[in-house]
């Protein structure tokens, strides 16, 4: 099982005639299986992974960009807004994985990586008012 996937793990091209790979990850977590929306993946590497400054630069742009491939894609009925709404859902979602991270028996090993993502991921809910959805 991958625990931590990183871009620079993949790599393979897609040509024609070549069948698509197809990666599934989740976190170990039993909620995680239960509660998943298809904009988690990139909040979860936008709003804990990404140095914050280059978040609040790109993220817009990379979720209407999404979005918009997703229109193009032939998906009907997902507004806009209700991606948004998707995503600040998941990067507050992000704040549970990275806390159940820090938390695992005080695990002092995983606390110098997974505190500054918990730190990244606090700092998105508070730019993102995610808390305007509960």
């Amino acid at each position: 099982m991958m625990t931590a996937f990183r871009c620079l793990q993949i790599k393979g091209g897609h040509s024609p005639g070549e069948r698509p790979l197809y990666l599934i990850d989740r976190q170990p977590f039993a909620w995680s299986l239960t509660t998943w929306l298809g904009v988690y993946d990139l909040a979860f590497a936008i709003a804990i992974h990404w140095d914050v400054a280059i978040r609040r630069a790109l993220e817009v742009p990379i979720l209407r960009h999404y979005h918009d491939q997703l229109l193009k894609k032939g998906v009907l009925g997902y507004p806009w807004e209700r991606l948004w709404d998707d995503y600040r859902l998941s990067v507050a979602m992000g704040v549970y994985v990275a806390t159940a991270y820090c938390r695992r028996g005080v695990n002092a090993r995983a606390m110098p990586y997974w505190m500054p993502k918990l730190k990244r991921a606090l700092t998105a809910c508070d730019d993102l008012d995610c808390s305007a959805l509960w």
